[in-house]
Formats: C-alpha cells, structure tokens, sequence
C-alpha cells in the first residue's frame, strides 16, 4: 500500500532527536497510518512489523542526518516522500 507522507514544520517542533520512534518522519508516518508502532532508523523505516520504502531514501537519509545533528538541525524544512509498506 502507498501513502503520501509529509513532514510538517509541528512535526519536526515536536520531532525529537536520536530518537526512531519520535522523530518527525516517525511523527508524520504515525499521522498518515494509524499505526503506533513506528521505528526510522538509517537504512530503513519499519511499520507495525513490515518494513517499508520510501521514494526518496537520499533525501530522508538527509533529513535523518540533519535533525540528529545539533548544528545542522536548523536546515531541516517540511517535505515529502512515498512510503509504501511491504512488498
């Protein structure tokens, strides 16, 4: 299944670093799915207990990058990818 996922500007207020279950990715997946068990980590995102794959995984290993870095958190905008959940 396909789901539009986007990042909010609340979602990465709210996002909290180093953290793969609160993170805004985890936050705006969480919104879109309904599902509560959400974990994004580097290299891969996992829903429930399917792992899913995204549009742009350069662009979310950026995002990724930047929020958990203290000195690049502030370049870190709303975006958007494709998330679809198994295969």
């Amino acid at each position: 299944m396909l789901y539009k996922i986007e990042v909010t500007k609340e979602d990465i207020q709210k996002g909290k670093p180093l953290k793969c279950n609160t993170c805004p990715i985890a936050r705006a997946i969480r919104r879109v799915v309904g599902k509560k068990r959400v974990a994004v980590l580097y290299g891969y995102i996992k829903v429930g207990n399917k792992y899913a794959y995204v549009s742009k995984p350069n662009m979310v290993e950026k995002f990724i990058d930047n929020f958990d870095s203290a000195d690049s958190r502030r370049y870190c905008r709303p975006f958007s990818f494709t998330l679809r959940i198994g295969k």
